[in-house]
């Protein structure tokens, strides 16, 4: 893959995503393609029934993809959908309601998978947009905390950096993962990549921005989902794998918590 330009494929499920959506497509048609060629721009709207749709078919672009679905039926299967349809060398998958930081993210985000055939996904830095309210301000003291922590925890090379908001797939392992129904398919996928004998690397040169639950009810919804999601992780990996890649020693985590 060094002795060429590797093609980027890019997949977005968007469920109500008529405040951002624009602005992120526009995002990724204006990043610099230096070691890098974008092949496509993969968008599915999973039931979105305010102007999402209408928004996304605005953007006159060749390389847009778009397919629009009256009936939601989740994440995962609309993943499970941008695979099959990705023929990328790599494919980067991300949340519909992100922006990247600049106008390299991109290039810089896949550089370790061309770099390094070792490296199956790469995750980035998720940072938090400025707060509006008080239980944003809340969250965002909590999200800085645990990014810290995380951090250190194996260099951030660990389970709770490779986060569904953003991550860069090779090729020769998105063409292999089938997310399954109710199960944390962030986490999913970086346990999948070490079964096959791939490695995560989290990339702390570059990100992407996002807004926080602005709700109480939103954010215990997205913790339940995590949560309840763990135990469903057993159903496809060894206890032994799940409990090794999770584990922080308790004095490692005081020390850190402690800076």
């Amino acid at each position: 893959m060094k002795n060429k330009k590797p093609t980027v494929t890019i997949g977005i499920s968007a469920f109500n995503e008529e405040a951002n959506i624009i602005r992120l497509i526009q995002s990724i048609l204006h990043q610099k393609e230096i070691n890098f060629k974008l092949d496509k721009i993969i968008v599915i709207s999973d039931g979105s029934n305010d102007n999402t749709d209408k928004r996304i078919k605005k953007i006159k672009n060749s390389k847009i993809l778009f397919s629009d679905y009256r009936k939601r039926k989740g994440l995962y299967a609309r993943q499970n959908e941008i695979v099959k349809r990705a023929n990328g060398d790599i494919l980067v998958i991300l949340d519909a309601d992100i922006v990247p930081k600049n106008t390299l993210f991109l290039n810089t985000l896949i550089h370790p998978i061309i770099e390094n055939k070792k490296i199956g996904i790469v995750g980035a830095v998720t940072s938090c947009l400025e707060p509006v309210n008080f239980i944003e301000r809340v969250l965002k003291n909590s999200h800085d905390l645990k990014l810290s922590i995380f951090k250190q925890f194996r260099n951030g090379n660990n389970v709770y950096l490779c986060h569904g908001r953003v991550r860069a797939f090779r090729k020769s392992l998105y063409k292999q993962i089938k997310w399954p129904k109710n199960c944390p398919e962030d986490s999913y996928s970086y346990f999948f990549c070490l079964k096959k004998r791939f490695a995560f690397y989290y990339n702390p040169n570059t990100g992407i921005l996002y807004r926080l639950a602005s709700t109480i009810k939103d954010h215990l919804y997205q913790s339940n989902r995590f949560y309840t999601g763990k135990k469903i992780l057993l159903k496809y990996f060894s206890k032994k794998l799940i409990k090794h890649k999770e584990h922080m020693e308790d004095g490692n985590f005081v020390k850190i918590v402690s800076y």
